[in-house]
Protein backbone atom coordinates (compact mmCIF):
# COMPACT_ATOMS: atom_id res chain seq x y z
CA UNK A 1 0.00 0.00 0.00
CA UNK A 2 1.32 3.44 -0.99
CA UNK A 3 0.23 6.78 0.47
CA UNK A 4 0.00 8.99 -2.61
CA UNK A 5 0.70 12.16 -0.58
CA UNK A 6 3.57 11.03 1.62
CA UNK A 7 4.87 8.18 -0.62
CA UNK A 8 5.04 6.01 2.50
CA UNK A 9 4.90 2.31 1.63
CA UNK A 10 3.16 -0.12 4.01
CA UNK A 11 3.27 -3.89 3.62
CA UNK A 12 0.92 -6.39 5.24
CA UNK A 13 1.12 -10.18 4.91
CA UNK A 14 -1.91 -11.62 3.12
CA UNK A 15 -1.29 -15.27 2.19
CA UNK A 16 -3.68 -16.60 -0.41
CA UNK A 17 -4.96 -13.12 -1.32
CA UNK A 18 -5.84 -12.61 -4.97
CA UNK A 19 -8.44 -10.06 -6.15
CA UNK A 20 -9.09 -6.62 -4.64
CA UNK A 21 -11.92 -4.03 -4.65
CA UNK A 22 -12.71 -0.75 -2.92
CA UNK A 23 -15.09 -0.57 0.05
CA UNK A 24 -16.49 2.42 1.92
CA UNK A 25 -14.16 5.21 3.01
CA UNK A 26 -10.49 4.29 2.81
CA UNK A 27 -11.02 0.53 3.10
CA UNK A 28 -10.38 -2.19 0.54
CA UNK A 29 -11.44 -5.82 0.36
CA UNK A 30 -9.33 -8.76 -0.77
CA UNK A 31 -10.21 -12.39 -1.39
CA UNK A 32 -8.21 -14.84 0.73
CA UNK A 33 -8.41 -18.51 -0.19
CA UNK A 34 -7.94 -21.47 2.12
CA UNK A 35 -8.28 -25.16 1.34
CA UNK A 36 -10.62 -27.00 3.73
CA UNK A 37 -8.05 -28.24 6.28
CA UNK A 38 -10.47 -30.78 7.75
CA UNK A 39 -11.09 -32.38 4.36
CA UNK A 40 -8.16 -31.44 2.08
CA UNK A 41 -8.96 -34.24 -0.38
CA UNK A 42 -12.26 -32.57 -1.33
CA UNK A 43 -10.49 -29.60 -2.92
CA UNK A 44 -13.06 -27.21 -1.47
CA UNK A 45 -12.04 -23.57 -1.03
CA UNK A 46 -13.09 -21.40 1.89
CA UNK A 47 -13.29 -17.91 0.42
CA UNK A 48 -12.65 -15.29 3.07
CA UNK A 49 -12.99 -11.60 2.37
CA UNK A 50 -10.36 -9.55 4.20
CA UNK A 51 -11.01 -5.86 4.98
CA UNK A 52 -8.03 -3.51 5.27
CA UNK A 53 -8.35 0.16 6.27
CA UNK A 54 -5.62 1.99 4.37
CA UNK A 55 -5.78 4.97 6.75
CA UNK A 56 -5.17 2.86 9.85
CA UNK A 57 -2.40 0.66 11.21
CA UNK A 58 -4.94 -1.78 12.62
CA UNK A 59 -4.72 -5.41 11.58
CA UNK A 60 -6.91 -6.68 8.72
CA UNK A 61 -10.32 -8.01 9.70
CA UNK A 62 -12.32 -10.91 8.23
CA UNK A 63 -15.77 -9.95 6.97
CA UNK A 64 -18.68 -12.20 7.87
CA UNK A 65 -19.60 -12.81 4.24
CA UNK A 66 -21.54 -16.05 4.53
CA UNK A 67 -20.17 -17.13 1.13
CA UNK A 68 -20.45 -20.88 0.44
CA UNK A 69 -17.45 -23.19 0.22
CA UNK A 70 -16.89 -24.04 -3.46
CA UNK A 71 -14.46 -25.80 -5.76
CA UNK A 72 -13.93 -22.54 -7.66
CA UNK A 73 -12.37 -19.52 -5.99
CA UNK A 74 -14.50 -16.42 -5.37
CA UNK A 75 -13.25 -13.36 -7.27
CA UNK A 76 -13.88 -9.67 -6.60
CA UNK A 77 -14.81 -8.17 -9.97
CA UNK A 78 -15.98 -4.65 -9.09
CA UNK A 79 -17.32 -2.26 -6.47
CA UNK A 80 -20.36 -0.02 -6.03
CA UNK A 81 -21.39 2.41 -3.32
CA UNK A 82 -18.99 1.10 -0.69
CA UNK A 83 -19.59 -2.59 -1.37
CA UNK A 84 -17.47 -5.12 -3.22
CA UNK A 85 -19.00 -7.24 -5.99
CA UNK A 86 -17.96 -10.89 -6.17
CA UNK A 87 -18.53 -13.83 -8.52
CA UNK A 88 -17.89 -17.56 -8.47
CA UNK A 89 -19.20 -20.69 -10.15
CA UNK A 90 -20.32 -24.15 -9.18
CA UNK A 91 -18.11 -26.89 -10.63
CA UNK A 92 -21.18 -28.94 -11.55
CA UNK A 93 -22.66 -26.08 -13.60
CA UNK A 94 -19.89 -23.99 -15.16
CA UNK A 95 -18.44 -24.55 -18.62
CA UNK A 96 -14.74 -24.84 -19.37
CA UNK A 97 -14.81 -21.08 -20.06
CA UNK A 98 -15.77 -20.34 -16.44
CA UNK A 99 -19.44 -19.45 -16.57
CA UNK A 100 -22.19 -18.98 -15.69
CA UNK A 101 -21.40 -17.66 -12.21
CA UNK A 102 -23.34 -16.66 -9.12
CA UNK A 103 -22.83 -13.04 -8.09
CA UNK A 104 -22.77 -11.43 -4.64
CA UNK A 105 -22.72 -8.02 -2.96
CA UNK A 106 -20.13 -8.00 -0.15
CA UNK A 107 -20.31 -5.23 2.48
CA UNK A 108 -18.51 -4.60 5.75
CA UNK A 109 -21.70 -4.47 7.83
CA UNK A 110 -23.80 -7.51 6.85
CA UNK A 111 -23.54 -10.98 5.26
CA UNK A 112 -23.17 -11.21 1.52
CA UNK A 113 -26.28 -11.18 -0.64
CA UNK A 114 -26.55 -13.12 -3.89
CA UNK A 115 -28.18 -10.96 -6.57
CA UNK A 116 -28.22 -13.18 -9.65
CA UNK A 117 -26.55 -15.59 -12.05
CA UNK A 118 -24.52 -14.32 -14.99
CA UNK A 119 -25.51 -14.85 -18.62
CA UNK A 120 -23.49 -16.81 -21.19
CA UNK A 121 -20.79 -19.41 -20.65
CA UNK A 122 -17.73 -17.34 -19.73
CA UNK A 123 -16.56 -16.02 -16.38
CA UNK A 124 -17.74 -12.56 -15.34
CA UNK A 125 -15.26 -9.93 -16.52
CA UNK A 126 -16.60 -6.84 -14.74
CA UNK A 127 -19.47 -5.60 -12.57
CA UNK A 128 -20.10 -1.89 -12.09
CA UNK A 129 -23.00 -0.15 -10.36
CA UNK A 130 -24.95 3.09 -10.12
CA UNK A 131 -27.59 4.45 -7.73
CA UNK A 132 -28.82 7.22 -10.07
CA UNK A 133 -32.59 6.71 -10.43
CA UNK A 134 -32.41 3.21 -8.94
CA UNK A 135 -29.77 0.70 -7.93
CA UNK A 136 -28.48 -1.03 -11.07
CA UNK A 137 -25.55 -3.37 -11.52
CA UNK A 138 -24.15 -3.87 -15.03
CA UNK A 139 -22.52 -7.29 -15.52
CA UNK A 140 -20.13 -8.03 -18.39
CA UNK A 141 -19.88 -11.70 -19.38
CA UNK A 142 -19.87 -13.51 -22.69
CA UNK A 143 -20.89 -16.34 -25.02
CA UNK A 144 -17.96 -18.32 -26.42
CA UNK A 145 -18.28 -20.71 -29.37
CA UNK A 146 -14.88 -20.65 -31.08
CA UNK A 147 -11.78 -18.43 -31.02
CA UNK A 148 -13.32 -15.93 -33.43
CA UNK A 149 -17.06 -16.34 -32.85
CA UNK A 150 -17.34 -15.02 -29.33
CA UNK A 151 -19.60 -12.25 -28.07
CA UNK A 152 -19.81 -10.09 -24.97
CA UNK A 153 -23.04 -9.87 -23.00
CA UNK A 154 -24.05 -6.92 -20.80
CA UNK A 155 -26.96 -7.54 -18.43
CA UNK A 156 -28.48 -5.16 -15.86
CA UNK A 157 -29.50 -6.41 -12.41
CA UNK A 158 -31.57 -4.67 -9.74
CA UNK A 159 -30.39 -6.32 -6.48
CA UNK A 160 -33.45 -5.07 -4.57
CA UNK A 161 -36.24 -6.20 -6.91
CA UNK A 162 -34.19 -9.00 -8.59
CA UNK A 163 -35.25 -7.58 -11.97
CA UNK A 164 -32.94 -8.65 -14.82
CA UNK A 165 -32.74 -6.48 -17.96
CA UNK A 166 -31.09 -7.68 -21.15
CA UNK A 167 -29.38 -5.15 -23.43
CA UNK A 168 -29.47 -5.23 -27.23
CA UNK A 169 -26.34 -5.13 -29.39
CA UNK A 170 -28.29 -5.25 -32.68
CA UNK A 171 -26.82 -1.90 -33.77
CA UNK A 172 -23.34 -3.45 -33.54
CA UNK A 173 -23.95 -6.94 -34.98
CA UNK A 174 -27.26 -8.63 -35.94
CA UNK A 175 -28.30 -10.99 -33.16
CA UNK A 176 -28.59 -13.87 -35.64
CA UNK A 177 -24.87 -13.58 -36.47
CA UNK A 178 -23.63 -13.92 -32.89
CA UNK A 179 -22.95 -17.10 -30.88
CA UNK A 180 -25.38 -17.81 -28.05
CA UNK A 181 -24.30 -19.61 -24.89
CA UNK A 182 -21.39 -21.26 -26.64
CA UNK A 183 -23.36 -22.35 -29.73
CA UNK A 184 -22.36 -21.19 -33.19
CA UNK A 185 -22.03 -20.92 -35.96
CA UNK A 186 -22.14 -17.11 -35.99
CA UNK A 187 -20.41 -15.08 -38.69
CA UNK A 188 -19.08 -12.36 -36.43
CA UNK A 189 -17.45 -11.73 -33.08
CA UNK A 190 -17.93 -8.80 -30.73
CA UNK A 191 -16.20 -7.57 -27.57
CA UNK A 192 -17.39 -5.00 -25.05
CA UNK A 193 -14.80 -3.71 -22.58
CA UNK A 194 -14.38 -1.10 -19.87
CA UNK A 195 -17.96 -0.51 -18.67
CA UNK A 196 -18.62 2.71 -16.73
CA UNK A 197 -21.57 4.80 -15.52
CA UNK A 198 -21.62 8.60 -15.75
CA UNK A 199 -23.21 10.95 -13.20
CA UNK A 200 -26.53 10.97 -15.09
CA UNK A 201 -26.87 7.20 -14.78
CA UNK A 202 -25.96 6.38 -18.40
CA UNK A 203 -23.89 3.26 -19.02
CA UNK A 204 -20.96 3.43 -21.46
CA UNK A 205 -18.60 0.84 -22.95
CA UNK A 206 -15.83 0.42 -25.47
CA UNK A 207 -17.01 -1.86 -28.29
CA UNK A 208 -15.22 -3.75 -31.06
CA UNK A 209 -16.61 -6.16 -33.70
CA UNK A 210 -15.10 -8.30 -36.46
CA UNK A 211 -16.02 -10.71 -39.26
CA UNK A 212 -15.16 -14.42 -39.02
CA UNK A 213 -14.45 -16.25 -42.27
CA UNK A 214 -13.53 -19.35 -40.25
CA UNK A 215 -14.02 -20.30 -36.56
CA UNK A 216 -10.35 -19.72 -35.71
CA UNK A 217 -9.83 -16.36 -37.42
CA UNK A 218 -7.97 -13.66 -35.55
CA UNK A 219 -9.59 -10.25 -35.01
CA UNK A 220 -7.88 -8.43 -37.90
CA UNK A 221 -10.95 -8.36 -40.17
CA UNK A 222 -12.50 -5.38 -38.34
CA UNK A 223 -16.18 -4.56 -38.79
CA UNK A 224 -16.40 -1.98 -35.99
CA UNK A 225 -13.20 -0.40 -34.68
CA UNK A 226 -13.00 -0.22 -30.90
CA UNK A 227 -14.93 2.93 -30.06
CA UNK A 228 -17.24 4.49 -27.47
CA UNK A 229 -20.87 3.36 -27.21
CA UNK A 230 -23.66 4.05 -24.71
CA UNK A 231 -26.84 2.33 -23.58
CA UNK A 232 -29.95 4.35 -24.49
CA UNK A 233 -33.27 4.52 -22.65
CA UNK A 234 -34.57 1.52 -24.66
CA UNK A 235 -31.63 -0.59 -23.39
CA UNK A 236 -30.08 -0.63 -26.86
CA UNK A 237 -26.42 0.14 -27.50
CA UNK A 238 -25.69 3.10 -29.78
CA UNK A 239 -22.38 4.56 -30.96
CA UNK A 240 -21.19 7.82 -29.39
CA UNK A 241 -17.85 8.32 -31.13
CA UNK A 242 -16.19 6.55 -34.07
CA UNK A 243 -12.59 7.27 -33.04
CA UNK A 244 -10.53 4.11 -32.47
CA UNK A 245 -9.78 4.28 -28.72
CA UNK A 246 -8.85 1.94 -25.90
CA UNK A 247 -10.61 4.01 -23.22
CA UNK A 248 -12.13 7.43 -22.58
CA UNK A 249 -13.52 9.35 -19.57
CA UNK A 250 -15.09 12.80 -19.40
CA UNK A 251 -13.48 14.91 -16.65
CA UNK A 252 -15.48 18.14 -17.17
CA UNK A 253 -17.35 20.01 -19.90
CA UNK A 254 -13.97 20.88 -21.45
CA UNK A 255 -11.72 17.98 -20.54
CA UNK A 256 -11.48 14.28 -21.34
CA UNK A 257 -8.93 11.58 -20.52
CA UNK A 258 -8.31 9.49 -23.65
CA UNK A 259 -6.24 6.36 -24.29
CA UNK A 260 -5.54 5.93 -28.01
CA UNK A 261 -4.66 2.64 -29.72
CA UNK A 262 -1.63 2.26 -31.97
CA UNK A 263 -3.07 1.79 -35.53
CA UNK A 264 -0.20 -0.53 -36.47
CA UNK A 265 -0.85 -2.84 -33.49
CA UNK A 266 -4.64 -3.19 -33.07
CA UNK A 267 -4.35 -6.41 -31.06
CA UNK A 268 -2.31 -4.83 -28.26
CA UNK A 269 -4.43 -3.89 -25.27
CA UNK A 270 -2.54 -0.75 -24.26
CA UNK A 271 -2.10 2.71 -25.70
CA UNK A 272 -1.12 6.34 -25.08
CA UNK A 273 -2.89 8.46 -22.45
CA UNK A 274 -3.80 12.01 -23.44
CA UNK A 275 -5.46 14.85 -21.54
CA UNK A 276 -7.77 16.59 -24.00
CA UNK A 277 -8.75 20.19 -23.19
CA UNK A 278 -11.11 21.95 -25.61
CA UNK A 279 -10.01 19.60 -28.39
CA UNK A 280 -6.26 19.96 -27.79
CA UNK A 281 -4.38 16.89 -26.52
CA UNK A 282 -1.39 16.61 -24.20
CA UNK A 283 0.55 13.34 -23.99
CA UNK A 284 0.65 12.11 -20.38
CA UNK A 285 1.87 8.51 -20.50
CA UNK A 286 2.61 5.54 -22.78
CA UNK A 287 1.67 1.86 -22.48
CA UNK A 288 -1.49 2.59 -20.46
CA UNK A 289 -3.84 -0.39 -20.01
CA UNK A 290 -6.76 1.20 -18.11
CA UNK A 291 -7.95 4.42 -16.51
CA UNK A 292 -10.51 5.13 -13.77
CA UNK A 293 -12.06 8.48 -12.79
CA UNK A 294 -15.04 9.70 -10.70
CA UNK A 295 -18.37 9.75 -12.55
CA UNK A 296 -18.98 13.05 -14.38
Amino acid sequence: MIDAQSNVVRTLPCPGCETIAALDGSAVALTQLEVDSNNPATGLFTSKIVRIDLSSTASPTILNTGLPDTYIAVRLVGEAEGSALAANGDLTEVSFRGGPERMYIVSASKPSAEFGTSEGNTAVEQITGTTVGSVRLAVLSGAYAFACTTASIVTLYDPQTRLVTHTSTAAIIPDSDLPTNGRGPGEHGMAMRDLWWDSSGTLHAMVQAWTCTSPNDDYSNQLVQQSQWKLNSDNRWEQEDQENLLSIRRLSDRQRAIVTLAPSKPAERYGTLFLETSGRRKNLADKVYAIATPAV
